[in-house]
């Protein structure tokens, strides 16, 4: 990203940092070297969470996963945040100094636990068998319970952001429902492909698997006042077909002829940007 007008106030706050919690032996060594990505600069703040005096930062970690999905019924089990966070994963995103924390957060988090900073952020990914590939497992943000005026731009955009640049991932995997807000963000972090469009095996049947083909020249989309789209529409072209999140049939229709091998199948980022949740989005394929 060259244009660093675009670059959110609260980066510069030097009482917010990037953190990366992860155990001594998950830590990347030669870290942020395969993308280039200027908005990145600070040193991040290195926590091994299996510490004991670390253990108050995973309590408030937990907190903020509560905060996000406890009142969906889908916030973290301890046991899941160990065996698929701690354990073979990486943790990262933004903590602030507790003392400066905005006194609604502090309020949410209910107390420091002993901690100088408190988690804002947070996304685990986890490194998979296939060489170079990573899957998402959580992402949330303290911007979920806070009103539109006091949340920080684009922090959980950049949370997940963060993570793949320290990680040198190139391709991620991820699942999120076709009703979540949260796909208009997943779709920006690169061309993203189809994997399933139906999903029985999930909790939730009418989640999409998709795969990122990690760029960080279209993560501007999200901060760029005029989103443009020129990289898409030279890789892909529209293929005729659409899908639509609201019709289960559809849903199942498409993840047939993924399994025929019809696909791969792209959505567009700044299609997912300017259509509502749950509108029709047309597929797209490779260039011929």
């Amino acid at each position: 990203m060259r244009d660093d007008t675009m670059k959110p106030n609260w980066l510069a706050n030097a009482n917010i940092v990037p953190y990366v919690c992860a155990r001594w032996e998950n830590r990347i060594a030669n870290s942020g070297l395969r993308h280039r990505f200027s908005w990145f600069d600070r040193a991040p703040l290195m926590i091994d969470p299996i510490r004991l005096a670390n253990q108050g930062f995973g309590e408030l970690q937990m907190k903020l996963d509560k905060l996000a999905f406890g009142g969906a019924g889908m916030n973290t089990p301890r046991w899941a945040f160990y065996d698929c966070g701690v354990m073979p994963g990486l943790i990262t995103g933004f903590a602030c100094r507790w003392k400066k924390l905005p006194k609604e957060i502090r309020e949410a988090l209910g107390d420091d636990l002993g901690q100088e900073w408190a988690p804002l952020s947070m996304f685990i990914v986890i490194p998979s068998v296939a060489r170079g590939e990573w899957m998402a497992h959580n992402l949330c943000s303290i911007n979920s319970i806070l009103p539109k005026e006091k949340r920080y731009r684009g922090l959980g955009f950049l949370s997940k952001a963060f993570g793949l640049w320290y990680a040198n991932i190139d391709h991620l995997y991820g699942v999120t429902q076709w009703d979540s807000p949260a796909l208009r963000l997943h779709g920006n972090f690169g061309d993203l492909e189809l994997v399933t469009t139906y999903t029985p095996v999930h909790t939730y049947p009418t989640s999409v698997t998709y795969r990122s083909r990690v760029d960080t020249a279209v993560w501007r989309r999200l901060f760029d006042k005029k989103p443009r789209e020129e990289i898409f529409q030279v890789r892909y072209e529209d293929s005729g077909l659409e899908i639509n999140p609201k019709n289960e049939t559809n849903l199942k229709d498409m993840q047939a002829r993924l399994e025929r091998g019809e696909g791969p199948f792209f959505l567009s980022g700044s299609e997912l940007l300017e259509k509502d949740i749950g509108e029709k989005l047309k597929i797209y394929v490779s260039q011929s």
